[in-house]
């Protein structure tokens, strides 16, 4: 073998040698990345799962504020009754609980006059029903326009509430669209009737005082059971 011959063969060893090397180096970079890959998955995952909780938490503070509103909701399912008054039936031979008569606003009569009976106050599960009648006492001309947010004057809004004395709780009439039963149609020398529904205090409660209308006597001690 002479020189030439013996330096071609060096070389090409050389070269052989330089190319597997640049194999392996290649295999250990894919191995890397693919390694950093996982990692990077890894790291994300949590974040997913982060991401999850605060759906979930959305969701669940959406589910709970649907679930408590609405008492006001429920009371109008419950029977409050901000529209006309019912017919007369049955309930007119009720005697009522308490009856107050007031001065109301009435164009072309300054006697005109508003008796209103409280004709029952019962507890169902969660709530306190009353039951209401209102007579229009009147030498005015009956036009159809007659109604309690019109005879109560000036002040219009005469707020409805029930005191639980026992625990010193106010409890506002429960409705979605109004606190008052001031919708009801009023027609003069007949006895319409209008229920309002409240929050019931606690089991041990048995009585419960309501104001009726403005600035007239409140029913004290009524029974709820």
């Amino acid at each position: 073998m002479n020189k030439s011959t013996a330096s071609k063969m060096i070389l090409g060893l050389a070269l052989a040698s330089s190319i597997g090397l640049a194999g392996c180096s290649v295999g250990v970079s894919d191995e890397g990345q693919d390694q950093s890959a996982n990692q990077a998955s890894a790291q994300q995952s949590p974040q997913g799962e982060n991401t999850n909780s605060e759906e979930q938490a959305h969701t669940t503070s959406g589910d709970s504020t649907s679930n408590n509103t609405n008492a006001s909701d429920n009371g109008a399912e419950q029977g409050n009754d901000s529209g006309e008054g019912n017919p007369d039936g049955q309930q007119d031979n009720r005697e009522p609980i308490l009856s107050v008569t007031t001065g109301v606003t009435v164009e072309g009569d300054k006697d005109a006059k508003l008796t209103i009976d409280m004709l029952e106050a019962k507890r169902e599960g969660k709530f306190v029903k009353v039951v209401y009648g209102y007579t229009l006492h009147t030498t005015a001309q009956d036009d159809g326009g007659f109604n309690l947010w019109k005879v109560a004057g000036n002040q219009h809004n005469v707020f409805e509430y029930a005191i639980d004395q026992t625990n010193l709780n106010k409890h506002e009439r429960l409705n979605s669209g109004a606190v008052t039963n001031q919708g009801v149609h009023l027609t003069p020398g007949k006895r319409v009737y209008s229920t309002s529904v409240f929050a019931a205090p606690p089991e041990d409660v048995h009585t419960m005082d309501f104001n009726m209308w403005n600035n007239t006597e409140m029913a004290q001690g009524v029974e709820i059971d």
